[in-house]
């Protein structure tokens, strides 16, 4: 679990290096350190490729959409004198996910407001996360959805 830690921290590191130090900056930072590290895993730091490259933006797109629609709710709610959160766990399937992969999505859900990565059923089956706005984006599959376009298989038919 030293390795996730290393990725998050680096990523804090690169962008205060770098002058980009917000929070698309740092996913930013982030994704590239994790894209060169499941890269030597696999034993080959090959040429990005235009598909990685794509997904690589969809991704960043994905998140930037994420953050400004989180951002829009939790300040409607504020400016709204009734509460419309309502808070819930949901779980996220993550069996298939290695360690790195796990800590990537629990910190890119961490990130986005109205989301906390809560824990790690004891299985290792689900990671369950507190959302204080849940839709019918809120299901586990959706929560899923960043590390699914970084791996390349999201069902891109919804």
């Amino acid at each position: 679990m030293r390795i996730p830690w290393l990725l998050f921290i680096s990523s804090f590191v690169f962008a205060g290096i770098f002058g980009v130090f917000s929070i698309a900056g740092v996913s930013a930072v982030l994704f590239l350190l994790w894209w060169i590290r499941e890269n030597r895993i696999q034993g080959t730091l090959e040429k990005m490729s235009p598909t990685s490259l794509s997904r690589g933006a969809h991704f960043l797109y994905d998140f930037a959409k994420d953050l400004v629609v989180s951002n829009l709710i939790m300040a409607w709610d504020v400016l709204v004198p009734r509460d419309l959160h309502k808070v819930s766990l949901v779980r996220v399937p993550i069996e298939d996910l290695s360690e790195p992969e796990i800590a990537f999505l629990s910190h890119r859900i961490t990130l986005t407001p109205g989301t906390l990565a809560c824990a790690v059923t004891a299985d290792r089956r689900f990671l369950l996360v507190h959302v204080m706005y849940p839709s019918r984006g809120s299901t586990g599959q959706a929560l899923r959805k960043p590390i699914d376009i970084l791996k390349g298989t999201l069902d891109d038919g919804n």
